[in-house]
């Protein structure tokens, strides 16, 4: 998803609707924390799954119902 222009296209698209959302309901959260937190997710591995998405390979229950 990071490496493929489209997709990444699509993920800071999300961060700034992240960020529109949270200052529009008064958080603190500007463009600067949204560049730190695509930097976090740049320097994860590639094949890190998320919780959610390791309980779902496992049969586990989520936490969302479907």
């Amino acid at each position: 998803m990071r490496a493929n222009p489209a997709t990444r296209s699509l993920l800071l698209e999300a961060l700034r609707e992240a960020v529109a959302v949270a200052r529009a309901e008064g958080a603190g959260w500007t463009m600067r924390s949204r560049k730190k937190q695509l930097e976090t997710m740049d320097s994860l591995p590639a094949g890190m799954l998320s919780s959610m998405a390791q309980d779902l390979l496992r049969g586990r229950r989520l936490e969302l119902p479907w």
